[in-house]
């Protein structure tokens, strides 16, 4: 007996419960549900299957078209009387791109060189129209050019210290 139990022969249900006609029709109708869905990914990704391998035909087309022109262009530089024209040719398109390159950058600097004109002239504008408060009008103006005072500044101070140092070298120079 204890053999037995050890196996397992206990635990096994002698009576089998058969399911109620309604559980069965449940579980049929999820395994057909189950099926249609499951058709329907497959058709899905079949469909996808085809648009990818459209997709890789279309991408080979193209990249034999490329390989093919080449092609041409290796056999067309290896003859020499069509090689230097090419060459010309590609070093031509070249100075034209770096000769548009500069152009829209010297458009862009005019563009912004016109913007600074503008935003002074309305400054200045704004400033003149301020006639009750002169003294205000000058402190709007220094303080608009408040880097180039800063410069000013800084030079006549240089200068000031160049002096200074001349006149002692020539005190030390006349005393010696």
């Amino acid at each position: 007996m204890k053999a037995l139990r050890q196996l397992g022969f206990f635990k096994l249900p002698f009576r089998q419960d058969e399911p109620t006609p309604e559980a069965e029709d449940d579980r049929v109708l999820a395994l057909f549900r189950n099926r249609a869905e499951l058709k329907k990914a497959h058709g899905e990704l079949q469909e996808e299957i085809y648009r990818l391998k459209d997709r890789i035909k279309q991408q080979e087309g193209a990249t034999s078209r490329v390989q093919e022109m080449l092609n041409a262009l290796e056999v067309r530089l290896g003859m020499p009387e069509s090689a230097y024209p090419a060459v010309v040719f590609y070093q031509l398109r070249r100075l034209w791109q770096s000769g548009r390159e500069i152009i829209e950058q010297f458009v862009a600097d005019l563009v912004r060189q016109q913007e600074e004109r503008e935003r002074t002239i309305q400054t200045r504008d704004d400033l003149a129209a301020d006639t009750e408060n002169p003294s205000r009008t000058v402190e709007a103006s220094l303080i608009l050019h408040l880097g180039l005072v800063e410069v000013i500044g800084a030079l006549h101070q240089g200068n000031v210290d160049v002096l200074r140092r001349y006149d002692c070298f020539q005190m030390r120079a006349d005393g010696g």
